[in-house]
């Protein structure tokens, strides 16, 4: 199976933020990206950065995380819009738990510097912002 069909490439509507369809099925999605979705992390970002990203993140970052760490390639897919509204998106919506879980704040740190080093400008202004958010809590 091809996990761009079971994530459904998800592509369309950036403003769609939730599909119940998703809910209470963190753990089957976790399994079937780590799995079987390391070779097609832009479709997991797709999904995270729209309407899957009320049901798996913030603890959806420590899962891409691990995959570009063990297949670092697959990070080149941190270049795409939906990158950048991925972290926007954590930032405003789950930092205070990130900040208080150091596995998340590693992890989130992780992606925004991995995303700075591959040209990202406005990774570098959340990774600042985290930096200070992170300091001053």
């Amino acid at each position: 199976m091809d996990i761009r069909y079971l994530l459904w490439d998800y592509q369309s509507n950036p403003n769609e933020k939730n599909w119940n369809v998703l809910c209470g099925k963190k753990d089957f999605y976790k399994k079937i990206f780590l799995e079987k979705g390391k070779n097609n992390a832009l479709s997991v970002i797709n999904v995270f950065s729209t309407i899957g990203g009320k049901e798996f993140l913030p603890e959806g970052i420590s899962w891409l995380t691990d995959v570009f760490k063990s297949n670092p390639i697959s990070s080149l897919s941190l270049t795409s819009v939906s990158s950048d509204r991925m972290i926007k998106g954590l930032f405003y919506n789950h930092i205070s738990k990130i900040k208080s879980d150091k596995t998340l704040i590693d992890d989130y740190v992780w992606i925004l510097n991995r995303m700075v080093d591959l040209g990202s400008s406005e990774a570098y202004l959340f990774r600042e912002n985290v930096i200070t958010y992170k300091n001053n809590s």
